[in-house]
C-alpha cells in the first residue's frame, strides 16, 4: 500500500502521532506533515510529497477551521490534480461545527466522541483500500456491484438492461430532489457501465451515451461508471460536447468509485473481502 501523509495543526500533534502510531501498526507508511496548517500553509509544497496512490489525511480542527483562508488556494484545479494522481483526501473532523466546502464532497471522519475508537476506525478503512481491486472482478461481477452502490445511493425504479426507443441501456433510474418552492421532482438517469482490463476509457463510449441521451427527453441526464479513467483526449471530448449539445453527463471513475464503495463495508465485504471496519 502507498503511504499516508498527515497533515494537522501543531496543536493536534499528538492525535496525528496517535493516527500515525496505529497505521505503522499494521505495517502502513505514514509521514507527518512538517508544515502547520495555518496562515501560509502551502499547498503547493504538499502536492510534491504525495505519489500517486498515496492518501492525504487532513485533520481539521477548531485550531485550523478558524483559518479558512488558506483553503481556499484548494481550488477545483487542485482537486483535479489529485484526483488524475489517484491521491485519496480523507478529512478528519476534531473539533469544530462545519466542514470546508472544499471538502464537503469526501468521506468525512467525525474524531469527536471517541477518539481512540474513531481512529481505528480511520485505520480500518485505510487497511481496506487495498481489498478494492477491480482487477479481481470480471465484468458481470462489476456490473453487479454498481447496480448495489445506486441502491446504496438511494437510486429509485433501478431498471437492467431496460429498453427505450429502440435502444437498449445498461442501467435506468431515478432519484428526487427538491425544487426551490419544496416540490418534489424526479430526475431520470441514463446510467452505461464500462468495465476495462488494460485500456482507460475512450471517446467512444462518451460518445455512445451521447447518442442516447440526444433521442431522449431533456429531462434525462448520464452516468458513466468505469473502473478506469478517461482519457485526456476524452475528457475534452467531454468539455466541448456538453457546451455543444447542451447534454450533461457525470463520470465516475475507478478513483472516485473506490472512494464511494469504501463508505458501504457490506459492498466492499461481499465483492473483494474485508478486513473488518
Amino acid at each position: 500500500m502507498n503511504k499516508v501523509l498527515i497533515s494537522y495543526s501543531r496543536k493536534d500533534q499528538e492525535l496525528a502521532k496517535q493516527l500515525s502510531y496505529k497505521l505503522e501498526h499494521y505495517n502502513i507508511v505514514s509521514l507527518l506533515d512538517e508544515f502547520d496548517i495555518g496562515y501560509g500553509y502551502n499547498f503547493d509544497k504538499v502536492f510534491g510529497k504525495l505519489d500517486a496512490g498515496d492518501f492525504w489525511v487532513i485533520i481539521l480542527s477548531s485550531y485550523s477551521l478558524p483559518n479558512r483562508n488558506i483553503y481556499k488556494d484548494f481550488d477545483t484545479k487542485s482537486k483535479k490534480q489529485l484526483h488524475n494522481r489517484n491521491v485519496s483526501i480523507i478529512p478528519l473532523l476534531v473539533s469544530g461545527r462545519q466542514v470546508p466546502v472544499e471538502f464537503k464532497d469526501r468521506k468525512i471522519f467525525n474524531i469527536k466522541k471517541d477518539p481512540e475508537k474513531d481512529l481505528d476506525k480511520v485505520t480500518h478503512y485505510l487497511r481496506n483500500v487495498p481489498n478494492v481491486d477491480f482487477n479481481s472482478l470480471n465484468p458481470q461481477n462489476f456490473r453487479d456491484l454498481v447496480f448495489a452502490l445506486l441502491k446504496n445511493l438511494h437510486f429509485k425504479n433501478i431498471e437492467k438492461e431496460k429498453k427505450i426507443s429502440d435502444y437498449r441501456y445498461d442501467i435506468t433510474a431515478t432519484t428526487t430532489y427538491h425544487d426551490p418552492f419544496g416540490n418534489a421532482r424526479d430526475l431520470n438517469w441514463l446510467i452505461e457501465i464500462k468495465f476495462y482490463t488494460e485500456s482507460r476509457a475512450d471517446i467512444q463510449s462518451l460518445r455512445q451515451l451521447s447518442r442516447y441521451l440526444i433521442n431522449l427527453p431533456p429531462n434525462y441526464n448520464g452516468i458513466l461508471i468505469t473502473n478506469s479513467q478517461l482519457t485526456s483526449t476524452a475528457k475534452d471530448w467531454l468539455q466541448e460536447n456538453e457546451r455543444s449539445e447542451r447534454i450533461r453527463i457525470t463520470i465516475v471513475d475507478g478513483v472516485q468509485l473506490r472512494e464511494i464503495l469504501l463508505k458501504y463495508e457490506d459492498l466492499v465485504e461481499k465483492y473483494f473481502g474485508s478486513q473488518g471496519y
